[in-house]
């Protein structure tokens, strides 16, 4: 797992987060926005990405937007696309 700062984006500061997943014996990259908020209006912390309960939500929202863990790609309208790994 990692996690960093991301870019600015139309004034608005971001932490991604960065997790390796496995799925039915493949392996995967997914990048989740964890918090995001007005530059300037004091400080994002990259540790979230490490909190438990954000781990717990990402793994929820995973396991619902892939149908179950039946298709990596089930969600990828909605951004929750599974990245496989080589």
């Amino acid at each position: 797992m990692r996690a960093q700062w991301d870019g600015r984006d139309h004034a608005l500061s971001h932490v991604r987060c960065g997790y390796a997943v496995t799925m039915n014996g493949k392996r995967y990259r997914y990048v989740h926005i964890a918090a995001s908020q007005v530059s300037g209006h004091g400080e994002l912390d990259a540790a979230l990405c490490h909190q438990v309960a954000e781990m717990q939500k990402v793994q929820a929202q995973l396991v619902q937007s892939t149908r179950l863990c039946s298709d990596a790609h089930a969600g990828a309208y909605w951004g929750f696309d599974l990245v496989e790994e080589p």
